[in-house]
Order: structure tokens, then C-alpha cells, then sequence
């Protein structure tokens, strides 16, 4: 190869993580963890369909991928890939006008959680 189109050599140490630090359009930050060996197994896409399925509340049940970008902070087109995911595992379903609502399926997140907190119920 001639010397002039040669490619450089490739880095085998990876650049360190970003920090996104919460702010008052941010709620939701990604890539928190700045520890090189957590980065290791870290898993970015499913951290951020959690910030999607959290960034949805009470007082916004119903969002638009662009809502849910500004509130998460996560670009557009990874919010889509998220929510087609979330769609096709039924815990969001699509509403009238490019919104977004969580189905009634997140709830069996939960149960795990909280069947060992009440325990069994106790008949009379």
C-alpha cells in the first residue's frame, strides 16, 4: 500500500464515556456510569427504552417520539427504535396523532417486586 493512502492504526483503547448530567430539559441522563469496567457490560439500548418507558408519568401519559427525545434526552431516531421495540413487545401502544401511552403490560414489571412485599393472601 502506498505510504500516502495508508490508514492510520487503530486505537485499541476505548475513548472514555460521556457524562450527561441531569438539567432542567433533561430528566432522564444517559451513559451515567463513567467507570471504564462498568462501560464493559453496560448495554446502552436497553438503558435507554428504560428511560423511555420511565420518562412517561402521570402528568404525561401520552407523549410524541419528539417529546419523549427532549425529555430523555436520547436522540429522535433512537427514541423510535425504542418505542417500535416497546410496541412490538406490547408494553406501548401507538395513539392518534404520533402519540405514545405505556399498556397496561409494564405492570408485570412490578410483580416480581411486589408479590414479596405483601406475600400471599390470606383468606378467612
Amino acid at each position: 500500500m502506498h505510504p500516502a493512502t495508508a490508514r492510520p492504526a487503530l486505537s485499541s483503547s476505548r475513548p472514555e464515556p460521556a457524562t450527561a448530567l441531569p438539567d432542567k430539559h433533561h430528566e432522564f441522563p444517559i451513559f451515567h456510569t463513567a467507570n471504564r469496567a462498568d462501560m464493559e457490560t453496560f448495554h446502552t439500548p436497553f438503558e435507554r427504552g428504560l428511560a423511555v418507558l420511565q420518562a412517561f408519568s402521570e402528568a404525561s401519559p401520552s407523549m410524541s417520539a419528539t417529546e419523549l427525545s427532549a425529555k430523555t434526552g436520547i436522540p429522535y431516531s433512537a427514541v423510535y427504535r425504542c418505542l417500535h421495540t416497546l410496541i412490538k413487545l406490547g408494553f406501548v401502544s401507538r395513539q392518534e396523532k404520533g402519540c405514545f401511552t405505556l399498556t397496561e403490560k409494564v405492570l408485570t414489571l412490578s410483580k416480581a417486586y411486589c408479590k414479596p412485599l405483601y406475600g400471599p393472601a390470606v383468606i378467612y
